[in-house]
């Protein structure tokens, strides 16, 4: 006749008259203890375009209908880099992941000495503008947070429009008004 194996609920009598507790007899080992991944922000820069950074404080000039429109400066102005979606003090990581991606003249701020002499003649009823800045790059920009829980999340985005220090002069522009 066989022998049979009571069970009972928390522990086991094994034939040999063994009691196991469900701890020692059907425990898995202790999981290994998980490291916390480090922490980190990173931006990402996901698009760019040429975009005219004006010189700050410097006036548009406005000249006609017709004519012709003469402008010369000599003085020390600056273009600043402008971020939406974030707070200024973010725009050193946008900045700085921006020169790796997409040019490495770009800068949080350039400062321009100009002696620069601008002439045009304005086609008869309209307007001439100029306007001195650099031509530089709007960015599209992303930061990220690496976290202790191992995942990655976005956390802000924006854009950002950064002065180049490779080119600086004279934007011009007509218009009916």
């Amino acid at each position: 006749m066989r022998k049979k194996i009571p069970v009972i609920v928390g522990s086991v009598m094994l034939a040999v008259g063994v009691a196991l507790t469900p701890t020692t007899a059907m425990a898995d080992p202790a999981p290994p203890t998980a490291e916390a991944c480090p922490t980190s922000t990173w931006y990402d820069i996901v698009g760019h375009t040429a975009y005219f950074v004006p010189a700050d404080l410097l006036p548009t000039f406005k000249d006609g209908p017709g004519g012709d429109l003469t402008v010369g400066l000599t003085e020390n102005y600056t273009s600043t880099a402008t971020i939406s979606g974030g707070t200024s003090a973010e725009i050193g990581g946008v900045i700085a992941k921006a020169k790796v991606e997409v040019s490495a003249s770009l800068s949080q701020a350039v400062s321009l000495t100009v002696k620069h002499d601008f002439h045009r003649i304005i086609p008869n009823g309209k307007y001439g503008h100029a306007q001195y800045g650099s031509w530089g790059q709007q960015v599209t920009w992303r930061q990220y947070f690496d976290g202790a829980d191992c995942t990655t999340k976005l956390r802000k985005s924006g854009t950002a429009r950064l002065p180049s220090r490779a080119e600086v002069g004279w934007k011009y522009w007509e218009s009916n008004t």
